[in-house]
């Protein structure tokens, strides 16, 4: 008996992590599309703490970090959690292992609308699809921008022990920023300079706060950059409103809009779609983020959009009142009403009580 025939639009996260999970099963027969093969993608790193629809991708992890901090000029605050450790995963190899798994192969094509309209996307039960394409983001959305630099030092100088997540002892000048640095060895880590704001700079504002980090934190130790990573992430809503059921990745609402993280909800919107379709032999998805997570995170933007100065202050302020379980519970998208109440009395009321308002009133935008 032959299987039946599905049609993944996209190689990218997205795409290969369903064909993975639908590969695995022998669920169906997959015809996966691109205009751009997997193989052309330079490497990023991706991070996650572990849930429990994460078992497969903490497999083909690097490494893995049970205490993170966040660092300001003045608090430091360490996080420790058996249960949700931070992972650090290579996007290359997460696409080759997902390939493999798949049993299938790309198809080269150019992609457009009309494309899937006519001839891929029929909506019937016969021809499902899915488009894991990324939809432009929205107008003067707030960005998450990057750019990373995995280091060799000459000496042994770093703690592999724990992550930094956030260390905002760098230049604020152009806005929210903060060094991210994920230690391997003691003498091998990738640090990145990230920024929170509506336009992103040249790659050599990034270059040279990574160098002052590291000169103002390893003094005199020398290094050499063996690879480079940069990227622009929406940190919106930037679903297909027209087509949700068809729609993953990005598209399909599994980008955390306050943080910019996808990997842990591409995951969770890929097994959502399996557990669906073993139990109604239909294919469908739905944005892995809950209603009330994509409301608190458009009052958080808005916050974070009109008192940039301040921002840095409640990151911190959030991070010292959680612990290191219920941060990663927060930010993979599990956190229940108490935690979320815990959350609420640690920030400060009138600044987001104006901000929901604000929300409120722009009819949910933030």
């Amino acid at each position: 008996m032959s299987l039946p025939r599905l049609t993944i639009i996209g190689s990218g996260c997205a795409g290969l992590s369903l064909a993975r999970a639908i590969g695995q099963d022998k669920k169906a027969e997959i015809a996966l599309i691109t205009d751009k093969p997997a193989t052309d993608r330079s490497e990023h790193i991706w991070g996650f703490w572990h849930m429990p629809w994460l078992d497969d991708a903490a497999g083909q992890a690097t490494h893995k970090w049970h205490k993170w901090r966040f660092m300001s000029d003045d608090i430091s605050v360490i996080h420790h959690s058996d249960e949700h450790p931070y992972h650090m995963l290579s996007s290359t190899q997460w696409l080759s292992y997902c390939t493999a798994q798949s049993g299938t192969k790309e198809t080269i094509s150019p992609i457009t609308d009309t494309a899937v309209k006519d001839d891929i996307g029929k909506d019937t039960p016969q021809a499902p699809y899915f488009d894991s394409r990324p939809k432009p983001a929205p107008e003067g959305a707030l960005l998450q921008h990057f750019l990373g630099q995995m280091l060799k030092t000459s000496q042994p100088v770093f703690d592999p022990s724990i992550a930094t997540l956030m260390d905002f002892r760098c230049d604020q000048s152009q806005g929210l920023h903060f060094i991210y640095l994920l230690p391997t060895a003691p003498d091998t880590a990738l640090i990145e300079s990230t920024l929170f704001t509506d336009t992103p700079l040249q790659d050599a504002f990034y270059e040279e706060a990574i160098k002052r980090y590291m000169t103002q934190n390893y003094p005199g130790i020398a290094y050499d950059v063996t690879r480079t990573e940069k990227g622009i992430i929406p940190l919106a809503d930037c679903r297909d409103t027209k087509a949700p059921n068809h729609a993953i990745g990005a598209r399909g609402g599994a980008l955390r809009p306050s943080s910019g993280y996808a990997f842990t909800f591409i995951q969770k919107q890929v097994a959502e779609i399996i557990a669906h379709h073993d139990k109604t032999g239909t294919w469908r998805a739905t944005s892995p983020l809950s209603a009330r997570d994509l409301w608190m995170d458009k009052v958080f933007l808005r916050v974070l959009s009109k008192h940039p100065t301040t921002s840095a202050r409640l990151f911190m302020r959030l991070a010292k009142a959680l612990t290191g379980t219920e941060f990663a519970c927060f930010m993979s998208g599990t956190a229940r009403w108490p935690l979320i109440a815990k959350i609420i009395f640690a920030m400060p009321k009138l600044t987001f009580i104006s901000a929901a308002l604000a929300v409120i009133a722009k009819g949910g935008r933030a």
